[in-house]
């Protein structure tokens, strides 16, 4: 599964919501679920920003997951190495990849617009 190139809805204290494309912004986290695993199966999450949507090989893999049982994963780290998400990106696309049979049901995740204003 992979998503469209998202520019990231930001939700107002009011409920207003306000897409902004060119804002900078920093991933906070990201779940992925999918029908409960199984002996052999399992489901990788990665995501790629706009520095590298035209690049094949800039994805950035957060996690894997294979627990037998499982029916979703959350990450606000890089797992294989704890390292942080990423921290400025103006776009970003997700990708889920399933393995022996697993069955994706739905994604979310977590932004923040970053404050560059200088006042």
């Amino acid at each position: 599964w992979e998503s469209l190139i998202l520019s990231t809805v930001f939700v107002t204290g009011r409920g207003i919501i306000v897409q902004m494309a060119q804002t900078p912004k920093k991933l906070v986290g990201v779940t992925a679920t999918y029908e409960p695993l199984t002996t052999g199966q399992s489901v990788t999450l990665k995501y790629r920003t706009d520095s590298d949507l035209n690049n094949v090989s800039g994805w950035v893999t957060v996690f894997t997951d294979s627990t037998v049982g499982a029916s979703n994963h959350q990450a606000v780290t890089i797992e294989s190495t704890n390292g942080t998400l990423v921290d400025m990106y103006n776009e970003i696309q997700f990708r889920i990849e399933s393995y022996g049979g697993a069955v994706i049901t739905g994604m979310e995740y977590g932004a923040q617009v970053v404050d560059k204003q200088l006042y």
